[in-house]
C-alpha cells in the first residue's frame, strides 16, 4: 500500500508512445526527481494502475492510467525568501517583469534549493506566496539558467491564472535574440519540427524525440558578425517547448554559440573570436494582453553585460 503522500498525480500515457520502461517514462514526466528516486517510489508501491502496484520494468502502453503517490519525504519544501539582487523592468498591482541574468536559476530544485530568482522574489514581493503552487508561487513561465531576459511573475492568484491561460492559448508573443554559428540562409525562415525528449539522454530534447509535441520557431537574421562565422538572429516562437530554440537552430546547422549540449564543436567560434561563457540566448521581448485591462502590454529587456561585451568584440 502507498504511504501517506503529500501529492498524488494521475497521468494518462499518450498516443502514440514508444516501447519504454515505466521508470524511464516517469523520469521524463518528473524531471525534478532522479530516476533512482522514481524507482524507489515504484518499489514501495507508490505507482499503480487500476489499483495494482507496478514494476520498474513494466512497459507503458497508450491509454494506461497511472496513479503516482509522491512521498512527502521526497517532495521539495516551500522556498524561503532571500535578499538577492533583481533587475525589475516593470511592476504594477498584477504582475512583475524582471530581467533575469545569465546563470540565475529560476526556481529551487533538487541540488539547488536556494539562491534562485524565486527566493529573491519572495523577499521583495512576499504577497506572491499566495499565488499558485506553493513550491513555485507567482511563477508564470520559466527560462533556462543560462538564458537571460524577460521573466514574468504574477502578484496574486487571479493574475497568475489569467497569465498562464494566455501562454496556454498562445496569445503571448515571445521574441528571443541568439548569437548563432554561421549565417542562416534564407535569412528569414520558419522551423516547424516537433520536439520530444532525447531517446537516450534524459536532460536533452530532440527533433521527433520521445512523445514529441509540435514546435514552431520563426527565424530572422538581424546581422552577420565575425566575418561570416556567426550571426545575431531574432527568433519568435509560437510554442514554448523545453530548449526549443536551441534544438531548432542546432538542427538547421546554426546552433547557439556557447551551447555545448546541442552545438558540439560549434559551441565556440573558430579562430580568434571570444569564447562564450554560456548559451548566448536572450529573451528580448514579451507582448500580451494585460491580465486585468486586456490592453496591449509590451516589455523588453536589455542584453546582459556578457552578451553586449561578446557582440562588441566581434
Amino acid at each position: 500500500m502507498p504511504s501517506s503522500s503529500l501529492n498524488i498525480s494521475t497521468l494518462t500515457v499518450p498516443h502514440p508512445v514508444p516501447r519504454i520502461r515505466l521508470d524511464r517514462w516517469l523520469s521524463e514526466q518528473f524531471p525534478d526527481h532522479s530516476r533512482t528516486e522514481i524507482q524507489n517510489w515504484i518499489k514501495s508501491g507508490e505507482v499503480q494502475s487500476a489499483g495494482v502496484s507496478l514494476r520498474s520494468g513494466t512497459l507503458v502502453t497508450p491509454g494506461m492510467v497511472l496513479e503516482v503517490h509522491i512521498p512527502a519525504s521526497t517532495s521539495l519544501s516551500s522556498p524561503i525568501a532571500e535578499d538577492l539582487p533583481l533587475e525589475i523592468l516593470y511592476e504594477d498591482d498584477d504582475l512583475i517583469a524582471l530581467n533575469k541574468q545569465p546563470g540565475q536559476v529560476v526556481h529551487p530544485a533538487p541540488g539547488h534549493p536556494q539562491g534562485t530568482v524565486l527566493n529573491a522574489m519572495l523577499f521583495r514581493y512576499p504577497e506572491i506566496s499566495e499565488a499558485g503552487d506553493p513550491q513555485r508561487p507567482g511563477l508564470v513561465h520559466r527560462l533556462d539558467s543560462g538564458t537571460s531576459g524577460v521573466l514574468l511573475f504574477a502578484r496574486h492568484e487571479e493574475s497568475l491564472t489569467k497569465l498562464q491561460e494566455l501562454f496556454k492559448q498562445r496569445k503571448v508573443n515571445k521574441t528571443y535574440h541568439a548569437i548563432c554559428h554561421g549565417i542562416p540562409e534564407p535569412f528569414e525562415q520558419t522551423i516547424d519540427l516537433p520536439i520530444g525528449r532525447h531517446p537516450t539522454h534524459r536532460q536533452k530534447r530532440a527533433i521527433h524525440g520521445t512523445s514529441p509535441r509540435n514546435a514552431v520557431s520563426h527565424l530572422r537574421l538581424l546581422h552577420g558578425v565575425a566575418a561570416g562565422t556567426g550571426g545575431l538572429a531574432e527568433v519568435r516562437i509560437e510554442t514554448g517547448r523545453t530548449h526549443q530554440i536551441r534544438v531548432h537552430l542546432a538542427h538547421v546547422g546554426h546552433p547557439v554559440i556557447g551551447d555545448h549540449t546541442y552545438a558540439g564543436k560549434k559551441a565556440q567560434f573558430s579562430g580568434p573570436w571570444p569564447k562564450a561563457g554560456r548559451v548566448m540566448l536572450h529573451a528580448k521581448c514579451l507582448e500580451l494582453p494585460h491580465p486585468r485591462t486586456g490592453e496591449h502590454f509590451r516589455v523588453e529587456a536589455p542584453y546582459a553585460d556578457d552578451m553586449t561585451s561578446f557582440l562588441n568584440q566581434l
